[in-house]
């Protein structure tokens, strides 16, 4: 069972209404019963000052989870920082000259491993310029229409494109 506020009644409706502090004081001053109504003034001090403690706290909750949300998502940034590969000009290299290799053969699209064999690369090698690539606005990296897991490097016709308009 939740415990009773003792400053809240429940009415013939059964909800429950905040007492009024005040008028139980005068109420008490009204029948002489100084003790009450100094016991009813204390009371109503405690119960303010809780109340704006509890709003205090509140506050410094909502800024507390403000700034975790902050710093979670600096965190994110960081991490997602140290993941991205760093390529050296030899990879860019390379995908200057799988672009090159492609024009110079007339390839419109070809496979990774399509593409390892074009640079005597392996295809693991191959498989590692994927994010060089997909930054590369001359490629488009777009998903096989006859098999599920295959990713194809196809080259862009469009030189306009932005990366919101990639296929993949």
């Amino acid at each position: 069972m939740s415990e009773m506020n003792p400053l809240t009644r429940t009415t013939e409706n059964g909800s429950s209404k905040e007492l009024d502090l005040q008028a139980l004081k005068d109420a008490a001053y009204r029948t002489g019963n100084l003790q009450l109504a100094a016991q009813i003034a204390q009371l109503c001090d405690e119960h303010a000052a809780l109340k704006n403690e509890i709003s205090e706290l509140r506050k410094a909750l909502e800024d507390l989870n403000d700034s975790l949300l902050i710093e979670i998502a600096r965190d994110r940034q960081r991490i997602t920082a140290l993941e991205r590969p760093v390529f050296g000009p030899n990879a860019r290299a390379r995908i200057d000259e799988l672009h090159g290799l492609m024009r110079k053969h007339r390839l419109q699209q070809i496979t990774f491993s399509e593409a390892a064999k074009l640079l005597d690369i392996t295809r693991q090698r191959a498989n590692q310029l994927k994010p060089l690539i997909e930054d590369d606005d001359r490629f488009v990296l777009v998903k096989d229409p006859h098999h599920d897991q295959r990713i194809l490097i196809r080259l862009n016709t469009q030189q306009n494109l932005t990366k919101s308009n990639r296929k993949i």
